[in-house]
């Protein structure tokens, strides 16, 4: 885990405390609910067509000798294509004598490894040749069903939670709450003092986590990492949520592959400020740092996080001594309320 994911993890710590203040409980499951479906419903359109395909091949599938015509590496630019992606058109014929001519999207991997007027083997459907692919993907079914299922049971939630949400909601402004009715006092929520010390404890564990823990990777980073040329393979931008101005930012990330000293082929990423990502072109060189017992974990040698890693160290221990300033403020406040009533 980066030091900047870790601002997803303390916000949703933050959302995690302001949530105890809703009072619905239905408002909360429609919430929750909506959320879900929306997520589980963009998973479901990708992993659906990926798992008809993989099924048709599977049941049908014929292999035939294709011939590439030709490599494309659309390359991102900030203005234009947000991510790279690798395309390859070739042909192929089938036992009846027709000839198929297409074009698919391609890993990187899979592109290094063919060339243009070069021989591929293309695996089709016999009763619509126009589905096929290059090749065997790596995981098959097990890997396509697999997420099918995820999506599919995180929709079925999504589905429940927000219909018991509706209902709730219904119920609440038809007939009454029956727990405003038994136990009103309950009805009142979560003190917003508590709340608060609940969200700044969490945010602040969470942030003084991965400063000390990305900072003891630094040093060994430092101590005993190695440096080596890898090759960029994608340029990617993805939007993160800045918690200062409350706003949607774009994040620029690189991917890349390089080689150990013992031979090992490893694939990483990292990310980049603006003016890097603009400057730095695919299929060029770059110069990263890896942990030899652990090569996955790796990062551009030109980074220097040490001065970050210690303010979310500092973050973190400041959001904890604010929440024991805030649930000590509020105990104190209970213990002067007790006591005005025993004098009372």
């Amino acid at each position: 885990m980066s030091a900047f994911d870790g601002q997803w993890l303390g916000a949703g710590f933050v959302l995690w405390g302001f949530r105890a203040q809703i009072r619905s409980r239905g408002a909360a499951l429609l919430l929750f609910g909506v959320v879900l479906l929306f997520i589980s419903s963009i998973f479901l359109s990708f992993v659906m067509g990926a798992s008809y395909k993989a099924h048709r091949l599977a049941r049908e599938g014929h292999f035939a000798a294709g011939t590439v015509i030709r490599k494309v590496l659309h390359r991102a630019r900030d203005n234009g294509t947000p991510n790279t992606w690798y395309e390859a058109a070739y042909t192929f014929t089938i036992p009846d004598g027709r000839k198929v001519e297409t074009d698919a999207t391609i890993d990187a991997d899979q592109w290094d490894q063919i060339y243009e007027g070069g021989p591929v083997q293309v695996e089709y459907a016999a009763s619509n040749p126009e589905l096929n692919q290059i090749g065997t993907p790596p995981g098959g079914l097990v890997f396509i069903d697999s997420a099918l299922v995820l999506a599919s049971v995180t929709w079925l939630v999504g589905a429940t939670l927000a219909f018991k949400g509706l209902r709730g909601i219904w119920f609440e402004r038809t007939r009454g709450s029956p727990e405003s009715k038994v136990a009103p006092v309950r009805n009142a929520g979560v003190n917003p003092w508590v709340a608060a010390a609940i969200a700044l404890f969490g945010s602040g564990a969470i942030f003084l986590l991965i400063g000390a823990v990305n900072l003891r990777q630094e040093r060994l980073f430092q101590t005993d990492g190695q440096t080596v040329t890898a090759i960029v393979l994608t340029k990617n931008t993805h939007l993160k949520s800045d918690s200062k101005s409350k706003r949607q930012q774009i994040g620029y990330y690189l991917g890349y592959r390089f080689t150990t000293h013992d031979g090992t082929s490893v694939e990483g990423s990292d990310s980049v400020g603006l003016q890097q990502w603009n400057s730095i072109r695919e299929r060029d060189p770059i110069e990263i740092i890896y942990l030899p017992e652990t090569p996955t974990r790796n990062r551009l040698a030109s980074d220097q996080p040490e001065m970050v890693l210690w303010m979310f160290s500092i973050l973190g221990a400041a959001l904890i001594v604010g929440g024991s300033i805030v649930i000590g403020y509020r105990f104190r406040g209970s213990l002067q309320k007790k006591l005005r009533r025993r004098a009372a």
